[in-house]
């Protein structure tokens, strides 16, 4: 994972060696990450962005239409979306209805029970990794940026809230 510093310097090469790295990740690591990271994903056939961010406070979804702003989903989200993917409850269509859900409820935070949706994933769910789980979910790399964030224009969601 060495090669993710680069890759914020905008080196092609770097992104594209990055990527392959974290595409081929387990995804259960991927909050784990020693350096805070922030995936740029958007949908295959559409505008629709994402940033799945290894940090617990992420921005608040924007106000209106949240044209030109993406959809930020911080660690414990990532961590229940990776866990319904495993346990084969939450698809593509899943990541667009949590993402309307916080434009009209800005303090939304996906967790273990939505992405579920009742089901209990037992202990032997699927092992996927990024890569995988990103295909389940119709999501395409666009960026990879790692390091603290710098503070954002849009106010964030406090860790604690649920």
């Amino acid at each position: 994972m060495a090669n993710l510093r680069k890759a914020r310097r905008n080196a092609a090469p770097d992104l594209e060696v990055s990527r392959r790295e974290l595409l081929a990740l387990p995804a259960r690591l991927l909050t784990q990450l020693p350096i805070e990271t922030r995936i740029h994903v958007q949908t295959s056939g559409s505008k629709s962005e994402f940033v799945l961010s290894t940090a617990e406070e992420v921005p608040l979804a924007p106000k209106g239409s949240g044209v030109g702003r993406p959809c930020w989903f911080g660690a414990s989200e990532l961590d229940a979306l990776v866990l319904g993917v495993e346990a084969e409850r939450t698809f593509a269509s899943d990541i667009r209805r949590f993402a309307l859900r916080k434009l009209h409820e800005r303090d939304f935070r996906v967790n273990a029970e939505h992405a579920l949706d009742g089901a209990d994933p037992g202990d032997d769910r699927r092992a996927l990794t990024l890569g995988e789980v990103l295909e389940v979910l119709d999501l395409e790399i666009t960026a990879i940026e790692v390091g603290p964030l710098t503070p954002p224009d849009v106010p964030a969601l406090p860790a604690h809230a649920a």
